[in-house]
């Protein structure tokens, strides 16, 4: 399975993000996103819903997906690490 490095982008919105990994699909938010499409489009553009752009780099995968957030957010939520994921299944979320 390709190795996918998910980079969040903090965004000041109310609500809750909920990421699990089928494949080469991303479900956020309950929309599925086919990683590996997105990537060949090739588009530095921002995406219209959760997942903003997707590139293929030497290691894999590589998405940046929206992270909302309070206004009392904590530190980790804020400025999130990247997180790696290489098996299907749920997705850890900062916060």
């Amino acid at each position: 399975m390709t190795k996918l490095t998910i980079v969040f982008a903090p965004v000041r919105r109310e609500g809750e993000l909920v990421l699990e990994r089928q494949g080469n699909s991303l479900i956020a938010g309950g929309e599925t996103y086919d990683l590996a499409a997105l990537a060949a489009e090739e588009s530095d553009s921002p995406g219209a819903g959760w997942v903003q752009s997707v590139r293929l780099t030497e290691e894999g995968l590589e998405a940046t997906v929206l992270l909302p957030h309070g206004a009392e957010a904590p530190e980790a939520v804020r400025f999130p690490q990247p997180v790696v994921v290489e098996v299907d299944g749920p997705v850890p979320v900062p916060g």
